[in-house]
């Protein structure tokens, strides 16, 4: 270990480190520092009392940050992490020991909706997001030593007196290594509507389709689908992309055309859910990998039940909020006749954030009382509101 060492100012960990020990350099002279792509972690109070130290680069391959790393760094005043799921603390008999001091003022830089950006605005940090390229300059010290000999020969004694001039010239060199940051990351997810939910219901065959497919979408972050911290934003994927394959399926309309022409209702698709979409994610690429007729049967919708799951909820006020917005916006409608007359629960011809107000409301009301619960929004619906 190098710590108290005041003498040193500046390192390049070589490429061969992974792993910078608990405490490596405490209250060393160090104010630069270059760490490379082979360190995947930082332990326990590696760099605290570095007071001279301004600025830190962490790699990408860096995912976790131990507790106290950054502590006492008086100095500090721009932690750059490229790896926007690093973890910046420890967490320990049930609390969360940061990697900086609770004072810190300096900045922490990197990627918009990022888990690094989470853990900064939680904790009172400053947070800039990252858009340009980080640019790192290591300077190198380059020592060549070059011998002069000069030989006299005094002839009378026969003797021979060599004697040697040494110079030493010292040369420095700058090397500039950029390191390109993409404002966006590419993730791949897996799309299947719900099976009681078919797609493109024709009520004159009393059918619907499901589709299977892969989404390659672009945002401020990678998704992980086995991450419940992703689950909201992959969830509001999925529902625009339901809402975009309706649209697409719609366009071509013949169903017996859909097999053939999955490139295009792919293609469609994109086109919908980039003009529809609210998530910060663009759909870059569909592969429709299925479509197949439902066997579910007839379709009725029941009042407020906008995703014919049997239940009245949240999950219907957002569906009728979304379509409203859509329609305000100029994006044209999506809802079949049937989610029409579903969601259209105070009967005024058009779907509008009243009737999401109202589906919350008998919600709400519904949670409290299972007789309202198991009787349906109609009756209720007849008694608040259509008879009175």
């Amino acid at each position: 270990m190098l710590c108290e060492c005041s003498s040193l100012n500046s390192i390049v960990i070589p490429d061969s480190v992974t792993l910078i020990g608990p405490w490596a350099f405490t209250r060393s002279g160090l104010n630069t520092v270059k760490l490379p792509d082979s360190v995947t972690a930082i332990n326990e109070g590696a760099f605290y009392g570095c007071i001279g130290l301004e600025e830190i680069i962490i790699p990408e391959s860096v995912t976790v940050v131990d507790q106290r790393v950054f502590g006492d760094c008086t100095s500090l005043k721009t932690v750059t992490v490229l790896n926007p799921d690093c973890q910046l603390y420890r967490i320990a008999q049930g609390s969360t020991e940061s990697a900086f001091d609770e004072d810190f003022t300096g900045t922490i830089r990197s990627f918009a909706g990022s888990a690094v950006q989470s853990f900064a605005e939680e904790n009172g940090y400053n947070f800039e997001a990252i858009k340009e390229n980080v640019t790192t300059t290591t300077t190198t010290t380059t020592t060549t030593t070059t011998t002069t000999s000069t030989t006299t020969t005094t002839t009378s004694k026969a003797t021979t007196t060599t004697t040697s001039k040494a110079t030493t010239t010292t040369t420095s060199s700058e090397a500039t290594t950029t390191t390109t940051l993409p404002d966006k990351y590419k993730s791949t997810l897996g799309y299947e509507n719900d099976e009681d939910s078919p797609l493109y219901y024709i009520p004159e065959e009393s059918s619907g389709y499901n589709i299977k497919a892969e989404v390659e979408v672009e945002g401020p972050k990678k998704l992980d689908e086995t991450d419940s911290a992703d689950g909201s934003i992959i969830n509001a994927i999925r529902s625009y992309l339901t809402s975009s394959f309706e649209k697409a399926l719609k366009a071509i309309g013949d169903p017996e055309q859909f097999a053939e022409k999955t490139e295009q209702i792919a293609e469609e698709a994109v086109k919908s859910f980039n003009e529809i979409s609210d998530t910060g994610y663009t759909a870059k690429k569909i592969e429709i990998a299925d479509i197949s007729k439902s066997d579910k049967g007839d379709l009725k919708y029941t009042l407020g039940d906008l995703n014919d799951d049997g239940a009245v909820d949240g999950t219907d006020a957002t569906i009728v909020l979304r379509e409203f917005g859509n329609i305000l916006a100029g994006k044209g409608e999506s809802f079949t006749p049937e989610q029409v007359a579903a969601g259209d629960v105070d009967g005024n011809g058009v779907i509008d954030g009243s009737d999401a107000t109202i589906i919350l409301k008998f919600y709400g009301e519904a949670g409290n009382d299972v007789e309202i619960s198991y009787a349906g929004m109609v009756p209720w619906m007849e008694k608040n509101y259509w008879n009175r």
